[in-house]
């Protein structure tokens, strides 16, 4: 057994044993930076998508989601919840190693992966990998890489720049 297999077993777990492991909400930083971006019917990528809740947000905000997961259950309870909310058109889920996958070049217009817990190694190559499906003049956005890292302030707003995911993939590379 793979260590990724016992990853994704432990996710099924996890999500199986309670009603919500995050809440419905959206990651704030999400909102606080995409809140303006008009997705005009655009796709967009949520790697690590969990339960779904940011993936659910874009969706009724518009955007065409493909959330991916090694979370088989996690993502069923996205798709229940994306149609409880009415958007479960506009959401594709995948069951497969955020680390492994990679989408077609170019095919969204935002990737987005919010607190995904791997080493920085895998870390790296998953943001890699996600940013190679985002097309020309559209932007990746990574608010955060890791549980571990360093949680803002209640007060604190997130930085904002041109490139909002720029000091998250600034090491990695083309």
């Amino acid at each position: 057994m793979s260590a990724q297999t016992t990853g994704a077993e432990a996710w099924d777990d996890r999500y199986s044993s309670s009603e919500l492991v995050w809440t419905l909400e959206p990651n704030r930083w999400v909102v606080e930076v995409l809140a303006e971006v008009e997705p005009a019917g655009r796709r967009a990528l949520d790697l690590g998508a969990g339960e779904g809740r940011n993936s659910i947000w874009l969706a009724q905000r518009g955007w065409r989601v493909e959330a991916v997961d090694f979370s088989a259950v996690g993502l069923d309870r996205a798709r229940q919840l994306a149609a409880a909310a009415g958007v479960g058109d506009r959401l594709v889920t995948v069951v497969d190693d955020v680390v492994d996958f990679t989408p077609a070049p170019g095919g969204f217009a935002l990737a987005l992966l919010c607190y995904l817990q791997l080493p920085r190694s895998e870390r790296m190559l998953s943001v890699r990998n996600a940013a190679r499906g985002v097309a020309p003049r559209a932007a990746p956005f990574f608010p955060a890489g890791a549980a571990r890292e360093r949680r803002p302030a209640a007060r604190e707003k997130p930085r904002r720049s041109r490139r909002p995911w720029s000091r998250c993939c600034s090491s990695v590379g083309s």
